[in-house]
């Protein structure tokens, strides 16, 4: 049988980008309710004991925009570590329409105001958790009551900071200042994955014993949820095809979750090299161990037990000169062993999931080859980020 393991290797995160020009913004995160201590920005953040944490599970609390500040190709969204449930669900829409635009400041606006004045050009509609700015005001707002105002009118909008202390407005307003909204109108979507669980079947029919904790639904063990990661990651099941979208929403349906909030660690949407080629056989797919053993003065071991993580070294071999030098060699060169990338071993994989998608970085930058006239040979050592 054929290896068809075709590997995708996510990079860079359009979250991450600081550029600024013409048509181009930053990406911002709107939406739901979060703890202050542990804001929406943390799904920015490269550390993952860093998190995002919702104020409580219901539904209203655990939906997110993002505006990647530009429409941008991305070919995986991934949320490497999260604390949902056994039964939890998700649902990811994309977006290149902007939810409501042509709006603008009306008149004099207090600081601290909960309610802001505006005048419109076209009809709008604002739903609760869009977010936008204030030209002038660099926070970052959402609406907390859904508003429809008409064409050429004047209305007002209630509004809340976003992953900022204080209420209301954080800059007084002089009137005719223009608001930019960073959510998406999902009316018609680039990308609607539906309702998907977080966690899938990750064993095969007939492989458990009559009893297993598992055996009725073939997902993780309740007890292993805890220990083990499994990412929630859309990518589009068409090879070679990225989706073109700059506003995103998602929403997690969690509402019986045991902790009363939902945790969230680092986002990525990316753009990615996904590979042309198989993995060649003969690769290898392992574990690092970040524990210890030390000698007590009578002899005994004592462990110091820290969380390990995931080593694969994968091969591709005779891959077109364009593809090596054209997108893996400036990959390379821009990651580098110090930037997170996403790896995915085998995008059609459910049942192994957990084990072979995994925010990594690039252990070593081993150099490209050359067998044939135009072909070339490409390896990579992944080690995963635990923390």
């Amino acid at each position: 049988m054929a290896n068809t393991e075709l590997p995708i290797i996510g990079f860079p995160n359009h979250l991450d980008s600081t550029f600024t020009d013409s048509g181009y913004s930053q990406p911002v995160i709107s939406g739901g309710s979060f703890e202050t201590t542990r804001p929406r920005t943390n799904l920015k953040d490269d550390l993952f004991v860093n998190v995002a944490r919702t104020t409580d599970a219901t539904a209203a609390s655990t939906f997110m925009h993002f505006d990647l500040g530009i429409t941008r190709d991305v070919k995986m969204f991934a949320i490497p570590s999260h604390n949902c449930s056994r039964t939890a669900t998700y649902r990811l829409r994309g977006s290149d329409t902007v939810a409501w635009s042509g709006v603008t400041v009306n008149g004099v606006n207090a600081l601290n105001a909960t309610t802001l004045n505006v005048s419109t050009t076209d009809a709008i509609s604002v739903s609760v958790g869009e977010g936008f700015t204030i030209a002038g005001d660099t926070q970052l707002y959402q609406a907390t009551a859904a508003v429809s105002i008409g064409a050429s009118s004047t209305g007002s909008i209630s509004i809340e900071r976003v992953d900022a202390t204080g209420t209301g407005l954080a800059s007084a307003t002089t009137g005719s200042e223009v608001i930019t909204c960073h959510a998406g109108d999902f009316t018609t979507t680039v990308v609607d994955t539906g309702s998907l669980d977080v966690w899938e079947v990750i064993y095969e029919q007939y492989t458990l014993y009559y009893g297993h904790p598992s055996l009725a639904d073939g997902k993780i063990e309740p007890h292993n949820l805890p220990n083990r990661r499994s990412p929630i990651v859309y990518i589009n099941s068409t090879d070679g095809v990225v989706d073109i979208a700059r506003y995103w929403r998602l929403d997690i349906a969690d509402t019986s979750n045991a902790d009363g909030y939902i945790e969230l660690s680092r986002a990525f949407f990316c753009p990615g090299y996904e590979a042309t080629k198989a993995i060649k056989y003969n690769m290898s797919i392992g574990r690092f161990s970040n524990s210890t053993l030390s000698k007590s003065k009578g002899g005994a071991n004592i462990p110091n037990d820290q969380r390990g993580g995931k080593k694969f070294v994968i091969g591709i071999d005779n891959i077109p000169e364009s593809e090596g030098m054209g997108i893996i060699y400036d990959m390379v060169e821009d990651a580098d062993v110090t930037k997170q990338i996403f790896f995915v071993m085998n995008k059609k994989d459910t049942v192994h999931k957990h084990r072979r998608m995994f925010t990594a970085r690039l252990k070593k930058l081993d150099p490209l080859t050359i067998p044939f006239f135009e072909k070339m040979d490409a390896v990579f050592e992944v080690e995963e980020v635990v923390a």
